[in-house]
């Protein structure tokens, strides 16, 4: 392994998680976050119901310091990015569960159901891990049907923000800005896992989710209301 691999690993293990870390819980601090349908999110909770929470990709900022909870879960990638992810993730608390797309998608996505029939819920970033952007795979409603679990779909928006040039748009937050914490109605699980069954939910989750999209983005003056 050539000195200047070495160095990027050790970057990626010992001093960038703590970066992020320490980033995510100071722009946090600053803002000025309005959180607003978060309400079936407490009742599931106290009635130890299990959520399947979904997300857009590039939208998942604040999901992490705002959705934490003893016994969360969330899905990522076993790329050095998603490993990167993991350690930031479990400085906030949560497990991680590693699983890929491309080598083995089944595996992964068994991974949640058994997560979830233990007791815990899990976070989906449900147009991952490379998009198409902001169209729902159908993965999450497999897990969720198989597992028995709800889908609450959450969206954040910010302003003032930067939005990345990538795939996913990612969306940061800049300090001392406003932010909305937009939750969604609940999804029932389908009945059966059958693939009109699935499908149907999937529209369902991709239409809700794109409508809190927007309407975060209105409340934090993003859109403006036409006059």
């Amino acid at each position: 392994m050539s000195f200047k691999k070495k160095i990027r690993n050790w970057l990626y293990a010992a001093v960038y998680p703590g970066m992020i870390t320490g980033a995510i819980r100071l722009i946090t601090a600053t803002l000025r976050i309005e959180r607003v349908g978060i309400e079936p999110i407490d009742e599931y909770r106290r009635s130890n119901r299990r959520i399947l929470f979904a997300f857009w990709h590039g939208r998942h900022f604040l999901m992490i310091p705002c959705l934490y909870a003893p016994n969360v879960s969330i899905l990522t990638s076993t790329s050095r990015d998603g490993r990167l992810l993991a350690d930031v993730l479990r400085n906030f608390g949560y497990d991680s569960i590693p699983g890929s797309s491309h080598k083995s998608p089944v595996r992964a996505l068994l991974a949640c159901v058994n997560r979830i029939r233990e007791g815990q819920d899990v976070v989906f970033a449900v147009d991952g891990p490379t998009g198409p952007i902001h169209s729902v795979k159908p993965g999450a409603v497999f897990v969720a049907a198989k597992s028995g679990a709800s889908i609450i779909p959450v969206v954040f928006s910010c302003k003032p923000c930067a939005v990345f040039n990538s795939w996913d748009k990612f969306m940061l937050p800049l300090p001392f800005g406003k932010a909305v914490l937009l939750g969604g109605t609940p999804i029932p699980p389908p009945e059966k896992s059958d693939s009109e069954s699935i499908e149907s939910i999937r529209r369902t989750l991709e239409n809700t989710l794109n409508s809190l999209m927007a309407e975060a983005d209105r409340r934090v003056g993003m859109i403006k209301d036409p006059v």
